[in-house]
């Protein structure tokens, strides 16, 4: 017959005074900081008013006795968990990327944490945002493909605010944030226009889209403002991947539909043009054929590309959407929830100078 086991003694830890075997409280700081228990919670929480002798003394005072905060019962006392969800589509695109770093990092400077959701499509972002409901968090902001209303209208019944990012849902009241993209594809089209062309091949993504939509629509207006006809365009499926833009402009060049200029909706798109003009049709860029995209991510600047595009705001952008989710310093106005801010063009070297 096997002999019961003892219990394993828990040696105690060198680098600490603390008893491995209680359970530490904020109390126990407190006592050893000197301070209040309410100014241990004020130090966790990154209080902008409390000195920062204060706020180390506290530190200094949880290090030495291995305290970490339980922020799960914290936020049973205060009702607020302190998460911030963020429902993100394909982070192949840099500019997502890059986003979520900004948003990673101002959410840490305004003390909050991050819940990050993965998604591919309009479906799995309402499946997404349905999951993140199954969580407490303080708000959600929504960066992928477009939510439906219906699935934003549950959202805000349960008191949880939510923000859409480079994306807004038509006639939903909730807060939105995006780069004016009518704008910006009326911008670019003109530029291209005074470049002299005159024969389009546009690559666009996903076609239901907001995104997608306003800057077509940005490029519509283009044509009509300079008198050339919609039928000089050629409007391709691109899927806002590399390699779908890549396939593309081969297959359009290959049906006889040569162009002056291949617009991108987005820069990963430029790039997958690009080379596909270059390496297999063995076509200039910009002598032969003009290319421009939309975001200006790292990449675009970068020699083998060197691309002209439309810059996005994404750090105004990142700021406004936590705002709108009344993590800035004032509540955020209801009148004021749906924010367009204006793009900023950057010519490099894939559009030729006009005359």
């Amino acid at each position: 017959m096997q002999k019961d086991k003892k219990p394993r003694k828990v040696e105690p830890d060198p680098t600490t005074d603390a008893d491995p075997s209680i359970r530490l409280t904020s109390i126990d700081i407190a006592k050893l900081a000197g301070v209040s228990q309410s100014t241990v919670s004020r130090a966790f929480r990154n209080d902008s008013s409390m000195s920062p002798k204060t706020r180390q003394k506290v530190l200094d005072a949880a290090m030495k006795l291995n305290y970490v905060p339980n922020s799960f019962a914290r936020g049973l006392a205060t009702q607020k968990s302190n998460i911030i969800a963020i429902v993100i589509g394909d982070l192949r695109n840099s500019f997502y990327t890059e986003s979520l770093i900004a948003f990673s990092h101002e959410l840490n400077v305004r003390g909050k944490h991050l819940l990050l959701f993965g998604t591919r499509s309009a479906q799995e972002t309402d499946a997404a945002v349905r999951r993140v409901l199954e969580y407490q968090v303080d708000g959600i902001i929504i960066t992928a493909a477009n939510t439906s209303m219906r699935t934003a209208q549950l959202c805000l019944n349960r008191g949880i605010p939510v923000v859409t990012f480079n994306r807004y849902v038509p006639g939903a009241q909730m807060g939105s944030v995006s780069c004016n993209n009518i704008e910006g594809g009326t911008m670019m089209t003109n530029l291209l226009v005074k470049a002299g062309a005159r024969r389009f091949l546009v690559i666009h993504g996903e076609s239901e889209t907001m995104t997608n939509r306003d800057r077509l629509r940005g490029f519509y207006n283009a044509l009509d403002l300079n008198a050339i006809p919609h039928e000089n365009a050629s409007v391709v499926k691109g899927d806002y991947t590399y390699d779908g833009a890549h396939a593309a402009t081969l297959e359009a060049f290959a049906d006889g539909k040569a162009a002056d200029a291949v617009l991108c909706l987005n820069d990963i798109m430029a790039m997958g043009a690009i080379d596909a003009l270059r390496y297999q049709l063995a076509l200039r860029v910009p002598e032969d054929v003009m290319v421009a995209g939309f975001d200006d991510i790292p990449e675009a600047a970068r020699a083998p590309y060197n691309l002209t595009t439309m810059r996005q705001p994404r750090n105004r952008m990142v700021h406004q959407a936590l705002d709108l989710l009344g993590l800035g310093d004032t509540p955020p106005d209801p009148n004021d929830l749906v924010r367009t801010l204006p793009g900023i063009l950057v010519e490099r070297g894939t559009v030729r100078k006009a005359d």
